[in-house]
């Protein structure tokens, strides 16, 4: 299977089980809405990490607001792959699409065009508007890159992101020298 196929199949696979949730819930609760862009209200988590898309916001009979992540399990037939792209070497282990681990060898060179690209793919400005399914087509949340050990590594939600979105990720961090990138959830 090549990357794009298996991105694609784990990008399907939670994106299915996202519009299936959102259908039960809405069923019951009709006051649903998916991916419901917020703000932390708390100064110590920089911009833009303080930002993250709800995967189901809905109001209840008692007018209280009740948010929903959708969980799967990881693919239990997933396996682990290896890519080399010149000097990149790119390893895929079982994966979440809403849950991405991102391992580093190496610390990026320019944090700010990382940053940028999750304001990007956040859509914080919500000018990508909606599909004919409803849903945003945008990462749902990202954590600061932190270090441990000899590797560095953040965690993304991406959401209703295409795949194209981690693809350019990948990319724009083999373009500041990181030379062996991790992919991996722990469901």
């Amino acid at each position: 299977m090549n990357l794009q196929e298996i991105l694609s199949g784990e990008r399907e696979r939670y994106v299915r089980f996202l519009l299936h949730a959102r259908d039960d819930i809405t069923s019951k609760l009709p006051s649903t809405v998916s991916e419901l862009l917020l703000s932390i209200n708390n100064d110590a988590i920089p911009y833009p990490y303080r930002y993250l898309r709800v995967d189901l916001m809905s109001k209840t009979d008692d007018g209280q607001n009740k948010p929903t992540e959708v969980r799967i399990d990881l693919d239990p037939n997933f396996k682990p792959q290896m890519y080399k792209f010149g000097p990149l070497t790119l390893e895929l282990h079982p994966f979440l699409w809403n849950q991405v681990q991102i391992l580093l060898n190496s610390a990026p060179n320019n944090i700010k065009q990382i940053e940028d690209w999750i304001t990007h793919w956040l859509d914080i400005e919500d000018q990508g508007g909606m599909n004919r399914e409803g849903l945003s087509g945008a990462v749902h949340s990202f954590t600061q890159l932190q270090k441990t050990g000899d590797w560095w590594h953040m965690t993304g939600d991406f959401g209703t992101a295409p795949i194209e979105a981690l693809v350019e990720l990948i990319n724009l961090m083999a373009n500041q020298g990181i030379t062996h990138i991790g992919i991996r959830s722990h469901g």
